[in-house]
């Protein structure tokens, strides 16, 4: 068999027609129609004592005294079929040595994908004494390559009596190893999840899939925003927002406002969003599902005889593992938006800019860009919600059995108030008049009138001032033949234009500024 070399000389190909192919043409075993000839297979003969071995290792470390199970294994090694992938040889290697135990010296050892066939005599014998350390619930400081083959291992329940003690074995490397070698904090965790799914232990999905499974369980709320608890509501959408409304002013000086108005908000505007956008609110949020491959113990060496072929597995409500054919696919989630929570953090935010302002917190939020339907929405929710508060602090119209005896009192300082002089001496009873708004009466000598503010007539400023001072306000109200609950109603109705709250409530002891608001009625009524 000849072929033809091309030399190029002066832009011009001169060609040669006799020289060989292969230069023993007569032993060629190839096919006659010239097909495989690209492969010759290895002489029989036995290698030199220095030959070097896979990975670049050597022979020279076979020494008298070799324990009779490393030579096997390096025979092994070096008569494996060309055809076997190193996954699989591996796999058999290591059934073979899966009982083997050693008592040697710690010799340093690095390889990438580690295996058997990268070692060298000392190294695998180091490895057995390792393992076997390890096996007796030991943790001795080695090198990392060591570490890996013994995880390959227990991924392939190699010298495991069942799939839960390798499981067992494979989370006690994880917590012995796992804080101190990044590379195993890095790996380890995802190919214990993935032993988990191959090996179908849905008992132990709850643990291993614990961070998913509470991201889909916040899915389950935002779904569910129009019936369940506002805490939990509350809860969720903090967890996901980018805006950290927790640390805010406002939230520090009224947590219960915040907590009371944010699912308010979440409810009133997630329509909103899910007619723009047509995705769902939790879409929104969370990401949209797509199903993507996944290999499994992508990056380790592994193995199995009989692979599993069909399976699922049910990770939660929203994502699981399927397995066809062979390939392997599972549930993820595409974000929607560039941050965290979609469009949470700027719901959040202008929420806590709305209140802010409606409670006249000193420290303001500047206006952010958000969507005008949604900015408007905001605003309505706030206000309604300002509304319904102002009205639960209203007092409520009450009997108390009591205080008759007061209450007539009062009556009779009206009804003495509408007489006239003649209506006094006679007897007769008279049809009752409107009652007429009650007045002052002219300072006495040498006191001079106390204005009323802006707000507050001087009737009811004067009345304020005995309250906050602890002066006698009912003696001042017998005087001034004003009723304590027409006093108090003129007050608060006063209050709501001004500061949009009610800032009177009654009490065992009578009636009381409320705590928030006495700073601000020192300063209107300038006491």
């Amino acid at each position: 068999m000849y072929f033809k070399r091309f030399r190029m000389s002066s832009n011009l190909y001169k060609s040669y027609d006799d020289e060989p192919l292969f230069p023993d043409a007569d032993d060629f075993t190839g096919s006659t129609g010239g097909g495989s000839w690209d492969y010759v297979p290895p002489e029989e003969s036995a290698l030199p004592a220095d030959a070097p071995l896979y990975g670049g290792n050597s022979l020279r470390g076979i020494v008298a005294g070799t324990p009779a199970r490393i030579l096997q294994l390096y025979d092994k090694i070096l008569h494996e079929d060309w055809t076997i992938t190193r996954n699989r040889a591996f796999y058999y290697q290591a059934k073979m040595m899966a009982d083997y135990e050693d008592h040697a010296d710690i010799v340093p050892f690095h390889a990438y994908y580690p295996t058997y066939r990268d070692m060298t005599v000392e190294q695998l014998r180091s490895y057995f004494s390792i393992r076997l350390m390890l096996r007796q619930g030991k943790t001795p400081a080695v090198p990392l390559s060591y570490l890996f083959v013994y995880i390959y291992e227990l991924l392939m329940k190699i010298g495991c009596k069942d799939t839960e003690e390798a499981l067992q074995l494979l989370q006690e490397v994880s917590d012995n190893y796992g804080s101190s070698e990044p590379a195993i904090n890095r790996y380890l965790p995802l190919w214990i999840r993935d032993f988990v799914v191959y090996n179908n232990l849905t008992e132990h999905v709850a643990r291993y899939f614990a961070a998913e499974q509470e991201v889909d369980s916040k899915a389950l709320v935002l779904a569910n925003r129009d019936t369940v608890a506002d805490e939990l509501l509350f809860q969720t959408v903090v967890s996901l927002s980018n805006y950290s409304i927790k640390t805010g002013a406002l939230y520090k000086k009224r947590p219960d406002v915040v907590e009371a108005v944010v699912p308010r908000v979440v409810r009133a505007v997630a329509p909103l969003y899910e007619a723009r956008t047509h995705h769902r609110f939790e879409t929104l949020c969370m990401g949209l599902k797509k199903k993507v491959s996944h290999p499994m113990f992508a990056s380790a060496v592994f193995y199995d005889p009989q692979p599993v072929r069909q399976q699922e597995v049910v990770v939660s409500f929203r994502r699981k593992f399927v397995c066809r054919g062979g390939l392997w696919s599972t549930s993820a989630f595409s974000p929607l938006f560039s941050h965290r929570g979609g469009p949470i953090g700027s719901i959040l935010r202008e929420t806590d800019r709305r209140l802010r302002l409606a409670l006249k917190l000193r420290q303001k939020l500047l206006r952010s860009p958000i969507e005008r339907e949604v900015e408007a929405t905001i605003q309505q929710t706030v206000g309604e919600w300002m509304q319904d508060e102002a009205k639960k602090r209203r007092p409520r119209v009450t009997v108390d059995l009591s205080k008759l005896d007061r209450i007539r009192d009062d009556a009779e300082v009206v009804r003495d108030a509408l007489l006239t002089d003649e209506e006094r001496t006679d007897g007769s009873p008279q049809p009752a008049a409107p009652s007429p708004q009650p007045t002052a009466p002219p300072p006495s000598a040498g006191q001079e009138p106390q204005p009323g503010g802006a707000v507050f007539s001087p009737e009811e400023a004067d009345f304020l001032r005995l309250l906050l001072r602890g002066g006698d306000w009912p003696e001042f109200l017998r005087s001034h033949h004003i009723p304590l609950g027409v006093m108090v109603d003129g007050i608060n109705s006063k209050a709501m234009e001004w500061i949009g709250d009610v800032v009177m409530e009654d009490s065992d002891e009578g009636p009381v500024v409320i705590e928030d608001y006495k700073e601000d009625i020192a300063n209107e009524i300038k006491t």
